[in-house]
């Protein structure tokens, strides 16, 4: 899938709760490969705030071509 992702220029980014449980090494891999960012929340109060700033990724402009006849 990573090979998928990193062919189509699709950034993976990667927001997850750390705890012991988590594979660190392999979330960064993740994200490493495809471009894409890797956010770890300390706390699940930070989840919100990690979501937000992956988002802040996605604004993109937008142009608005407007052609008119004669």
């Amino acid at each position: 899938m990573l090979t998928l992702c990193r062919q189509a220029e699709i950034p993976v980014h990667v927001v997850a709760l750390q705890t012991r449980e988590t594979n660190d090494a392999l979330l960064q891999r993740i994200a490493t490969t495809t471009e894409g960012t890797l956010q770890l929340a300390a706390r699940p109060e930070q989840l919100g705030e990690k979501f937000h700033s992956v988002s802040e990724l996605f604004h993109r402009p937008v142009y608005r071509i407007r052609i008119e006849d004669g």
